[in-house]
């Protein structure tokens, strides 16, 4: 989201731009940006005396813009720009040469080199903050594509890992299966087909269909897991995350009124960027074993927040639990890679842990005393409402 530039604070509107400005003589640098500033407020400026000067300053931050000098001791402005353009995440960085070296052969070399602009000397104040304010925009917009690059890239890598893992899943469920189905089909004949009736030989066979089963669920349980992330990629949209807690309140409602949980919650109006589905879905799968596990007539607590421009937290906690500290550690692991191997409530922690990753965001889990606290970091393109 572009900074709001419709009635800012003029002594602050431009604070989100932050230039870098190579110029060898004080004087040219400082009236410079004594226009800028004015036409600009709020706008960063850092300084370079030299062209070696700024490839340091260019290597260790980023910028918005890049206003440069072409005729610059120990490096000239060209070569600043070729050198720019090798560096990781400057290849695009807008850079605009402003010098009054206005041979026609400069300003094409300049522009050949990959300036977005060439402005000669004596320039127009407020034209050349225009072209600042445009390409500050244009550098926003291109961070901003790159980011949404990068996350589907690593969204996609993470199905694809998870894809790879229900394939082998698959393959295996044949072999898993068959087995014990055909031990309870076997069972079952012989049920039928025996005419003795002997009660010891039936609860014989009844206990091991039951076994049978009971090796047959985990089996199911692994399959309907890996089919939540069968569907592709992400299918996002606005969230609002505080109906969604909501809507896994009201659902839960009846158990935590049943053991007489006290509520508190505190939501902030947040609009998160997400895939709403998947969202209520960990929302839920997080809520429901806090609830499950709680002490009758203890307390509940669900606050969220944001806590910077791109970050929203999501804070539970129950002052009075069940779950063990064995379990609290194994869930801090979350390294756990077969369901069958998991209770119900630590396969709704890997579920809500791996729809977090894939939103990339973060999920911990800790113990003090009775008292269980769940911390969950959602970075994505975040707007507060309120």
């Amino acid at each position: 989201m572009l900074p709001n530039t419709s009635q800012p604070s003029k002594s602050s509107e431009f604070s989100h731009i932050h230039l870098l400005i190579i110029e060898d003589l004080p004087d040219n640098m400082e009236l410079l940006k004594l226009d800028l500033q004015d036409q600009l407020p709020g706008v960063k400026i850092t300084e370079a005396s030299d062209g070696v000067e700024a490839l340091e300053k260019l290597r260790a931050q980023d910028f918005s813009v890049v206003i440069c000098d072409v005729l610059l001791p120990r490096m000239d402005g060209f070569e600043v720009l070729r050198q720019t353009r090798q560096i990781p995440h400057r290849d695009t960085l807008p850079f605009l040469f402003l010098s009054a070296l206005n041979q026609e052969e400069a300003i094409k070399k300049g522009l050949a080199l990959g300036a977005v602009d060439y402005v000669t000397k004596p320039y127009d104040e407020e034209i050349l903050a225009y072209k600042v304010r445009n390409l500050a925009q244009l550098k926003f917009l291109q961070d901003e594509l790159r980011r949404t690059q990068e996350e589907l890239e690593r969204a996609n890598r993470f199905l694809a890992e998870l894809n790879d893992e229900k394939n082998q899943m698959l393959r295996l469920l044949s072999h898993d299966l068959r087995s014990p189905l055909s031990g309870i089909r076997g069972l079952a004949r012989i049920l039928q087909t025996d005419e003795s009736g002997n009660p010891e030989t039936v609860r014989e066979f009844a206990q091991l269909i039951e076994n049978s089963i009971t090796n047959i669920l985990p089996i199911v349980d692994e399959l309907t897991f890996m089919s939540h992330f069968s569907a592709g990629q992400l299918m996002k949209k606005q969230c609002d995350l505080e109906q969604l807690l909501q809507n896994v309140l009201n659902l839960l409602d009846p158990l935590i009124s049943k053991k007489n949980i006290q509520l508190s919650t505190k939501f902030d109006s947040l609009s998160l960027y997400a895939d709403c589905a998947k969202l209520l879905q960990m929302l839920h799968s997080l809520i429901l074993p806090i609830v499950e596990n709680a002490h009758p007539q203890s307390t509940l607590r669900i606050t969220t927040r944001a806590s910077s421009f791109s970050t929203v937290l999501l804070h539970i906690e129950n002052d009075n639990t069940a779950i063990s500290d064995a379990t609290i550690t194994k869930l801090q692991g979350g390294k756990e890679n077969n369901a069958r191997s998991l209770s119900p409530l630590e396969m709704s922690f890997r579920l809500a842990r791996l729809i977090t990753q894939l939103h990339q965001g973060s999920l911990e889990i800790e113990k003090s005393g009775k008292n269980v606290i769940i911390q969950l970091s959602l970075p994505a393109n975040v707007t507060n409402e309120s």
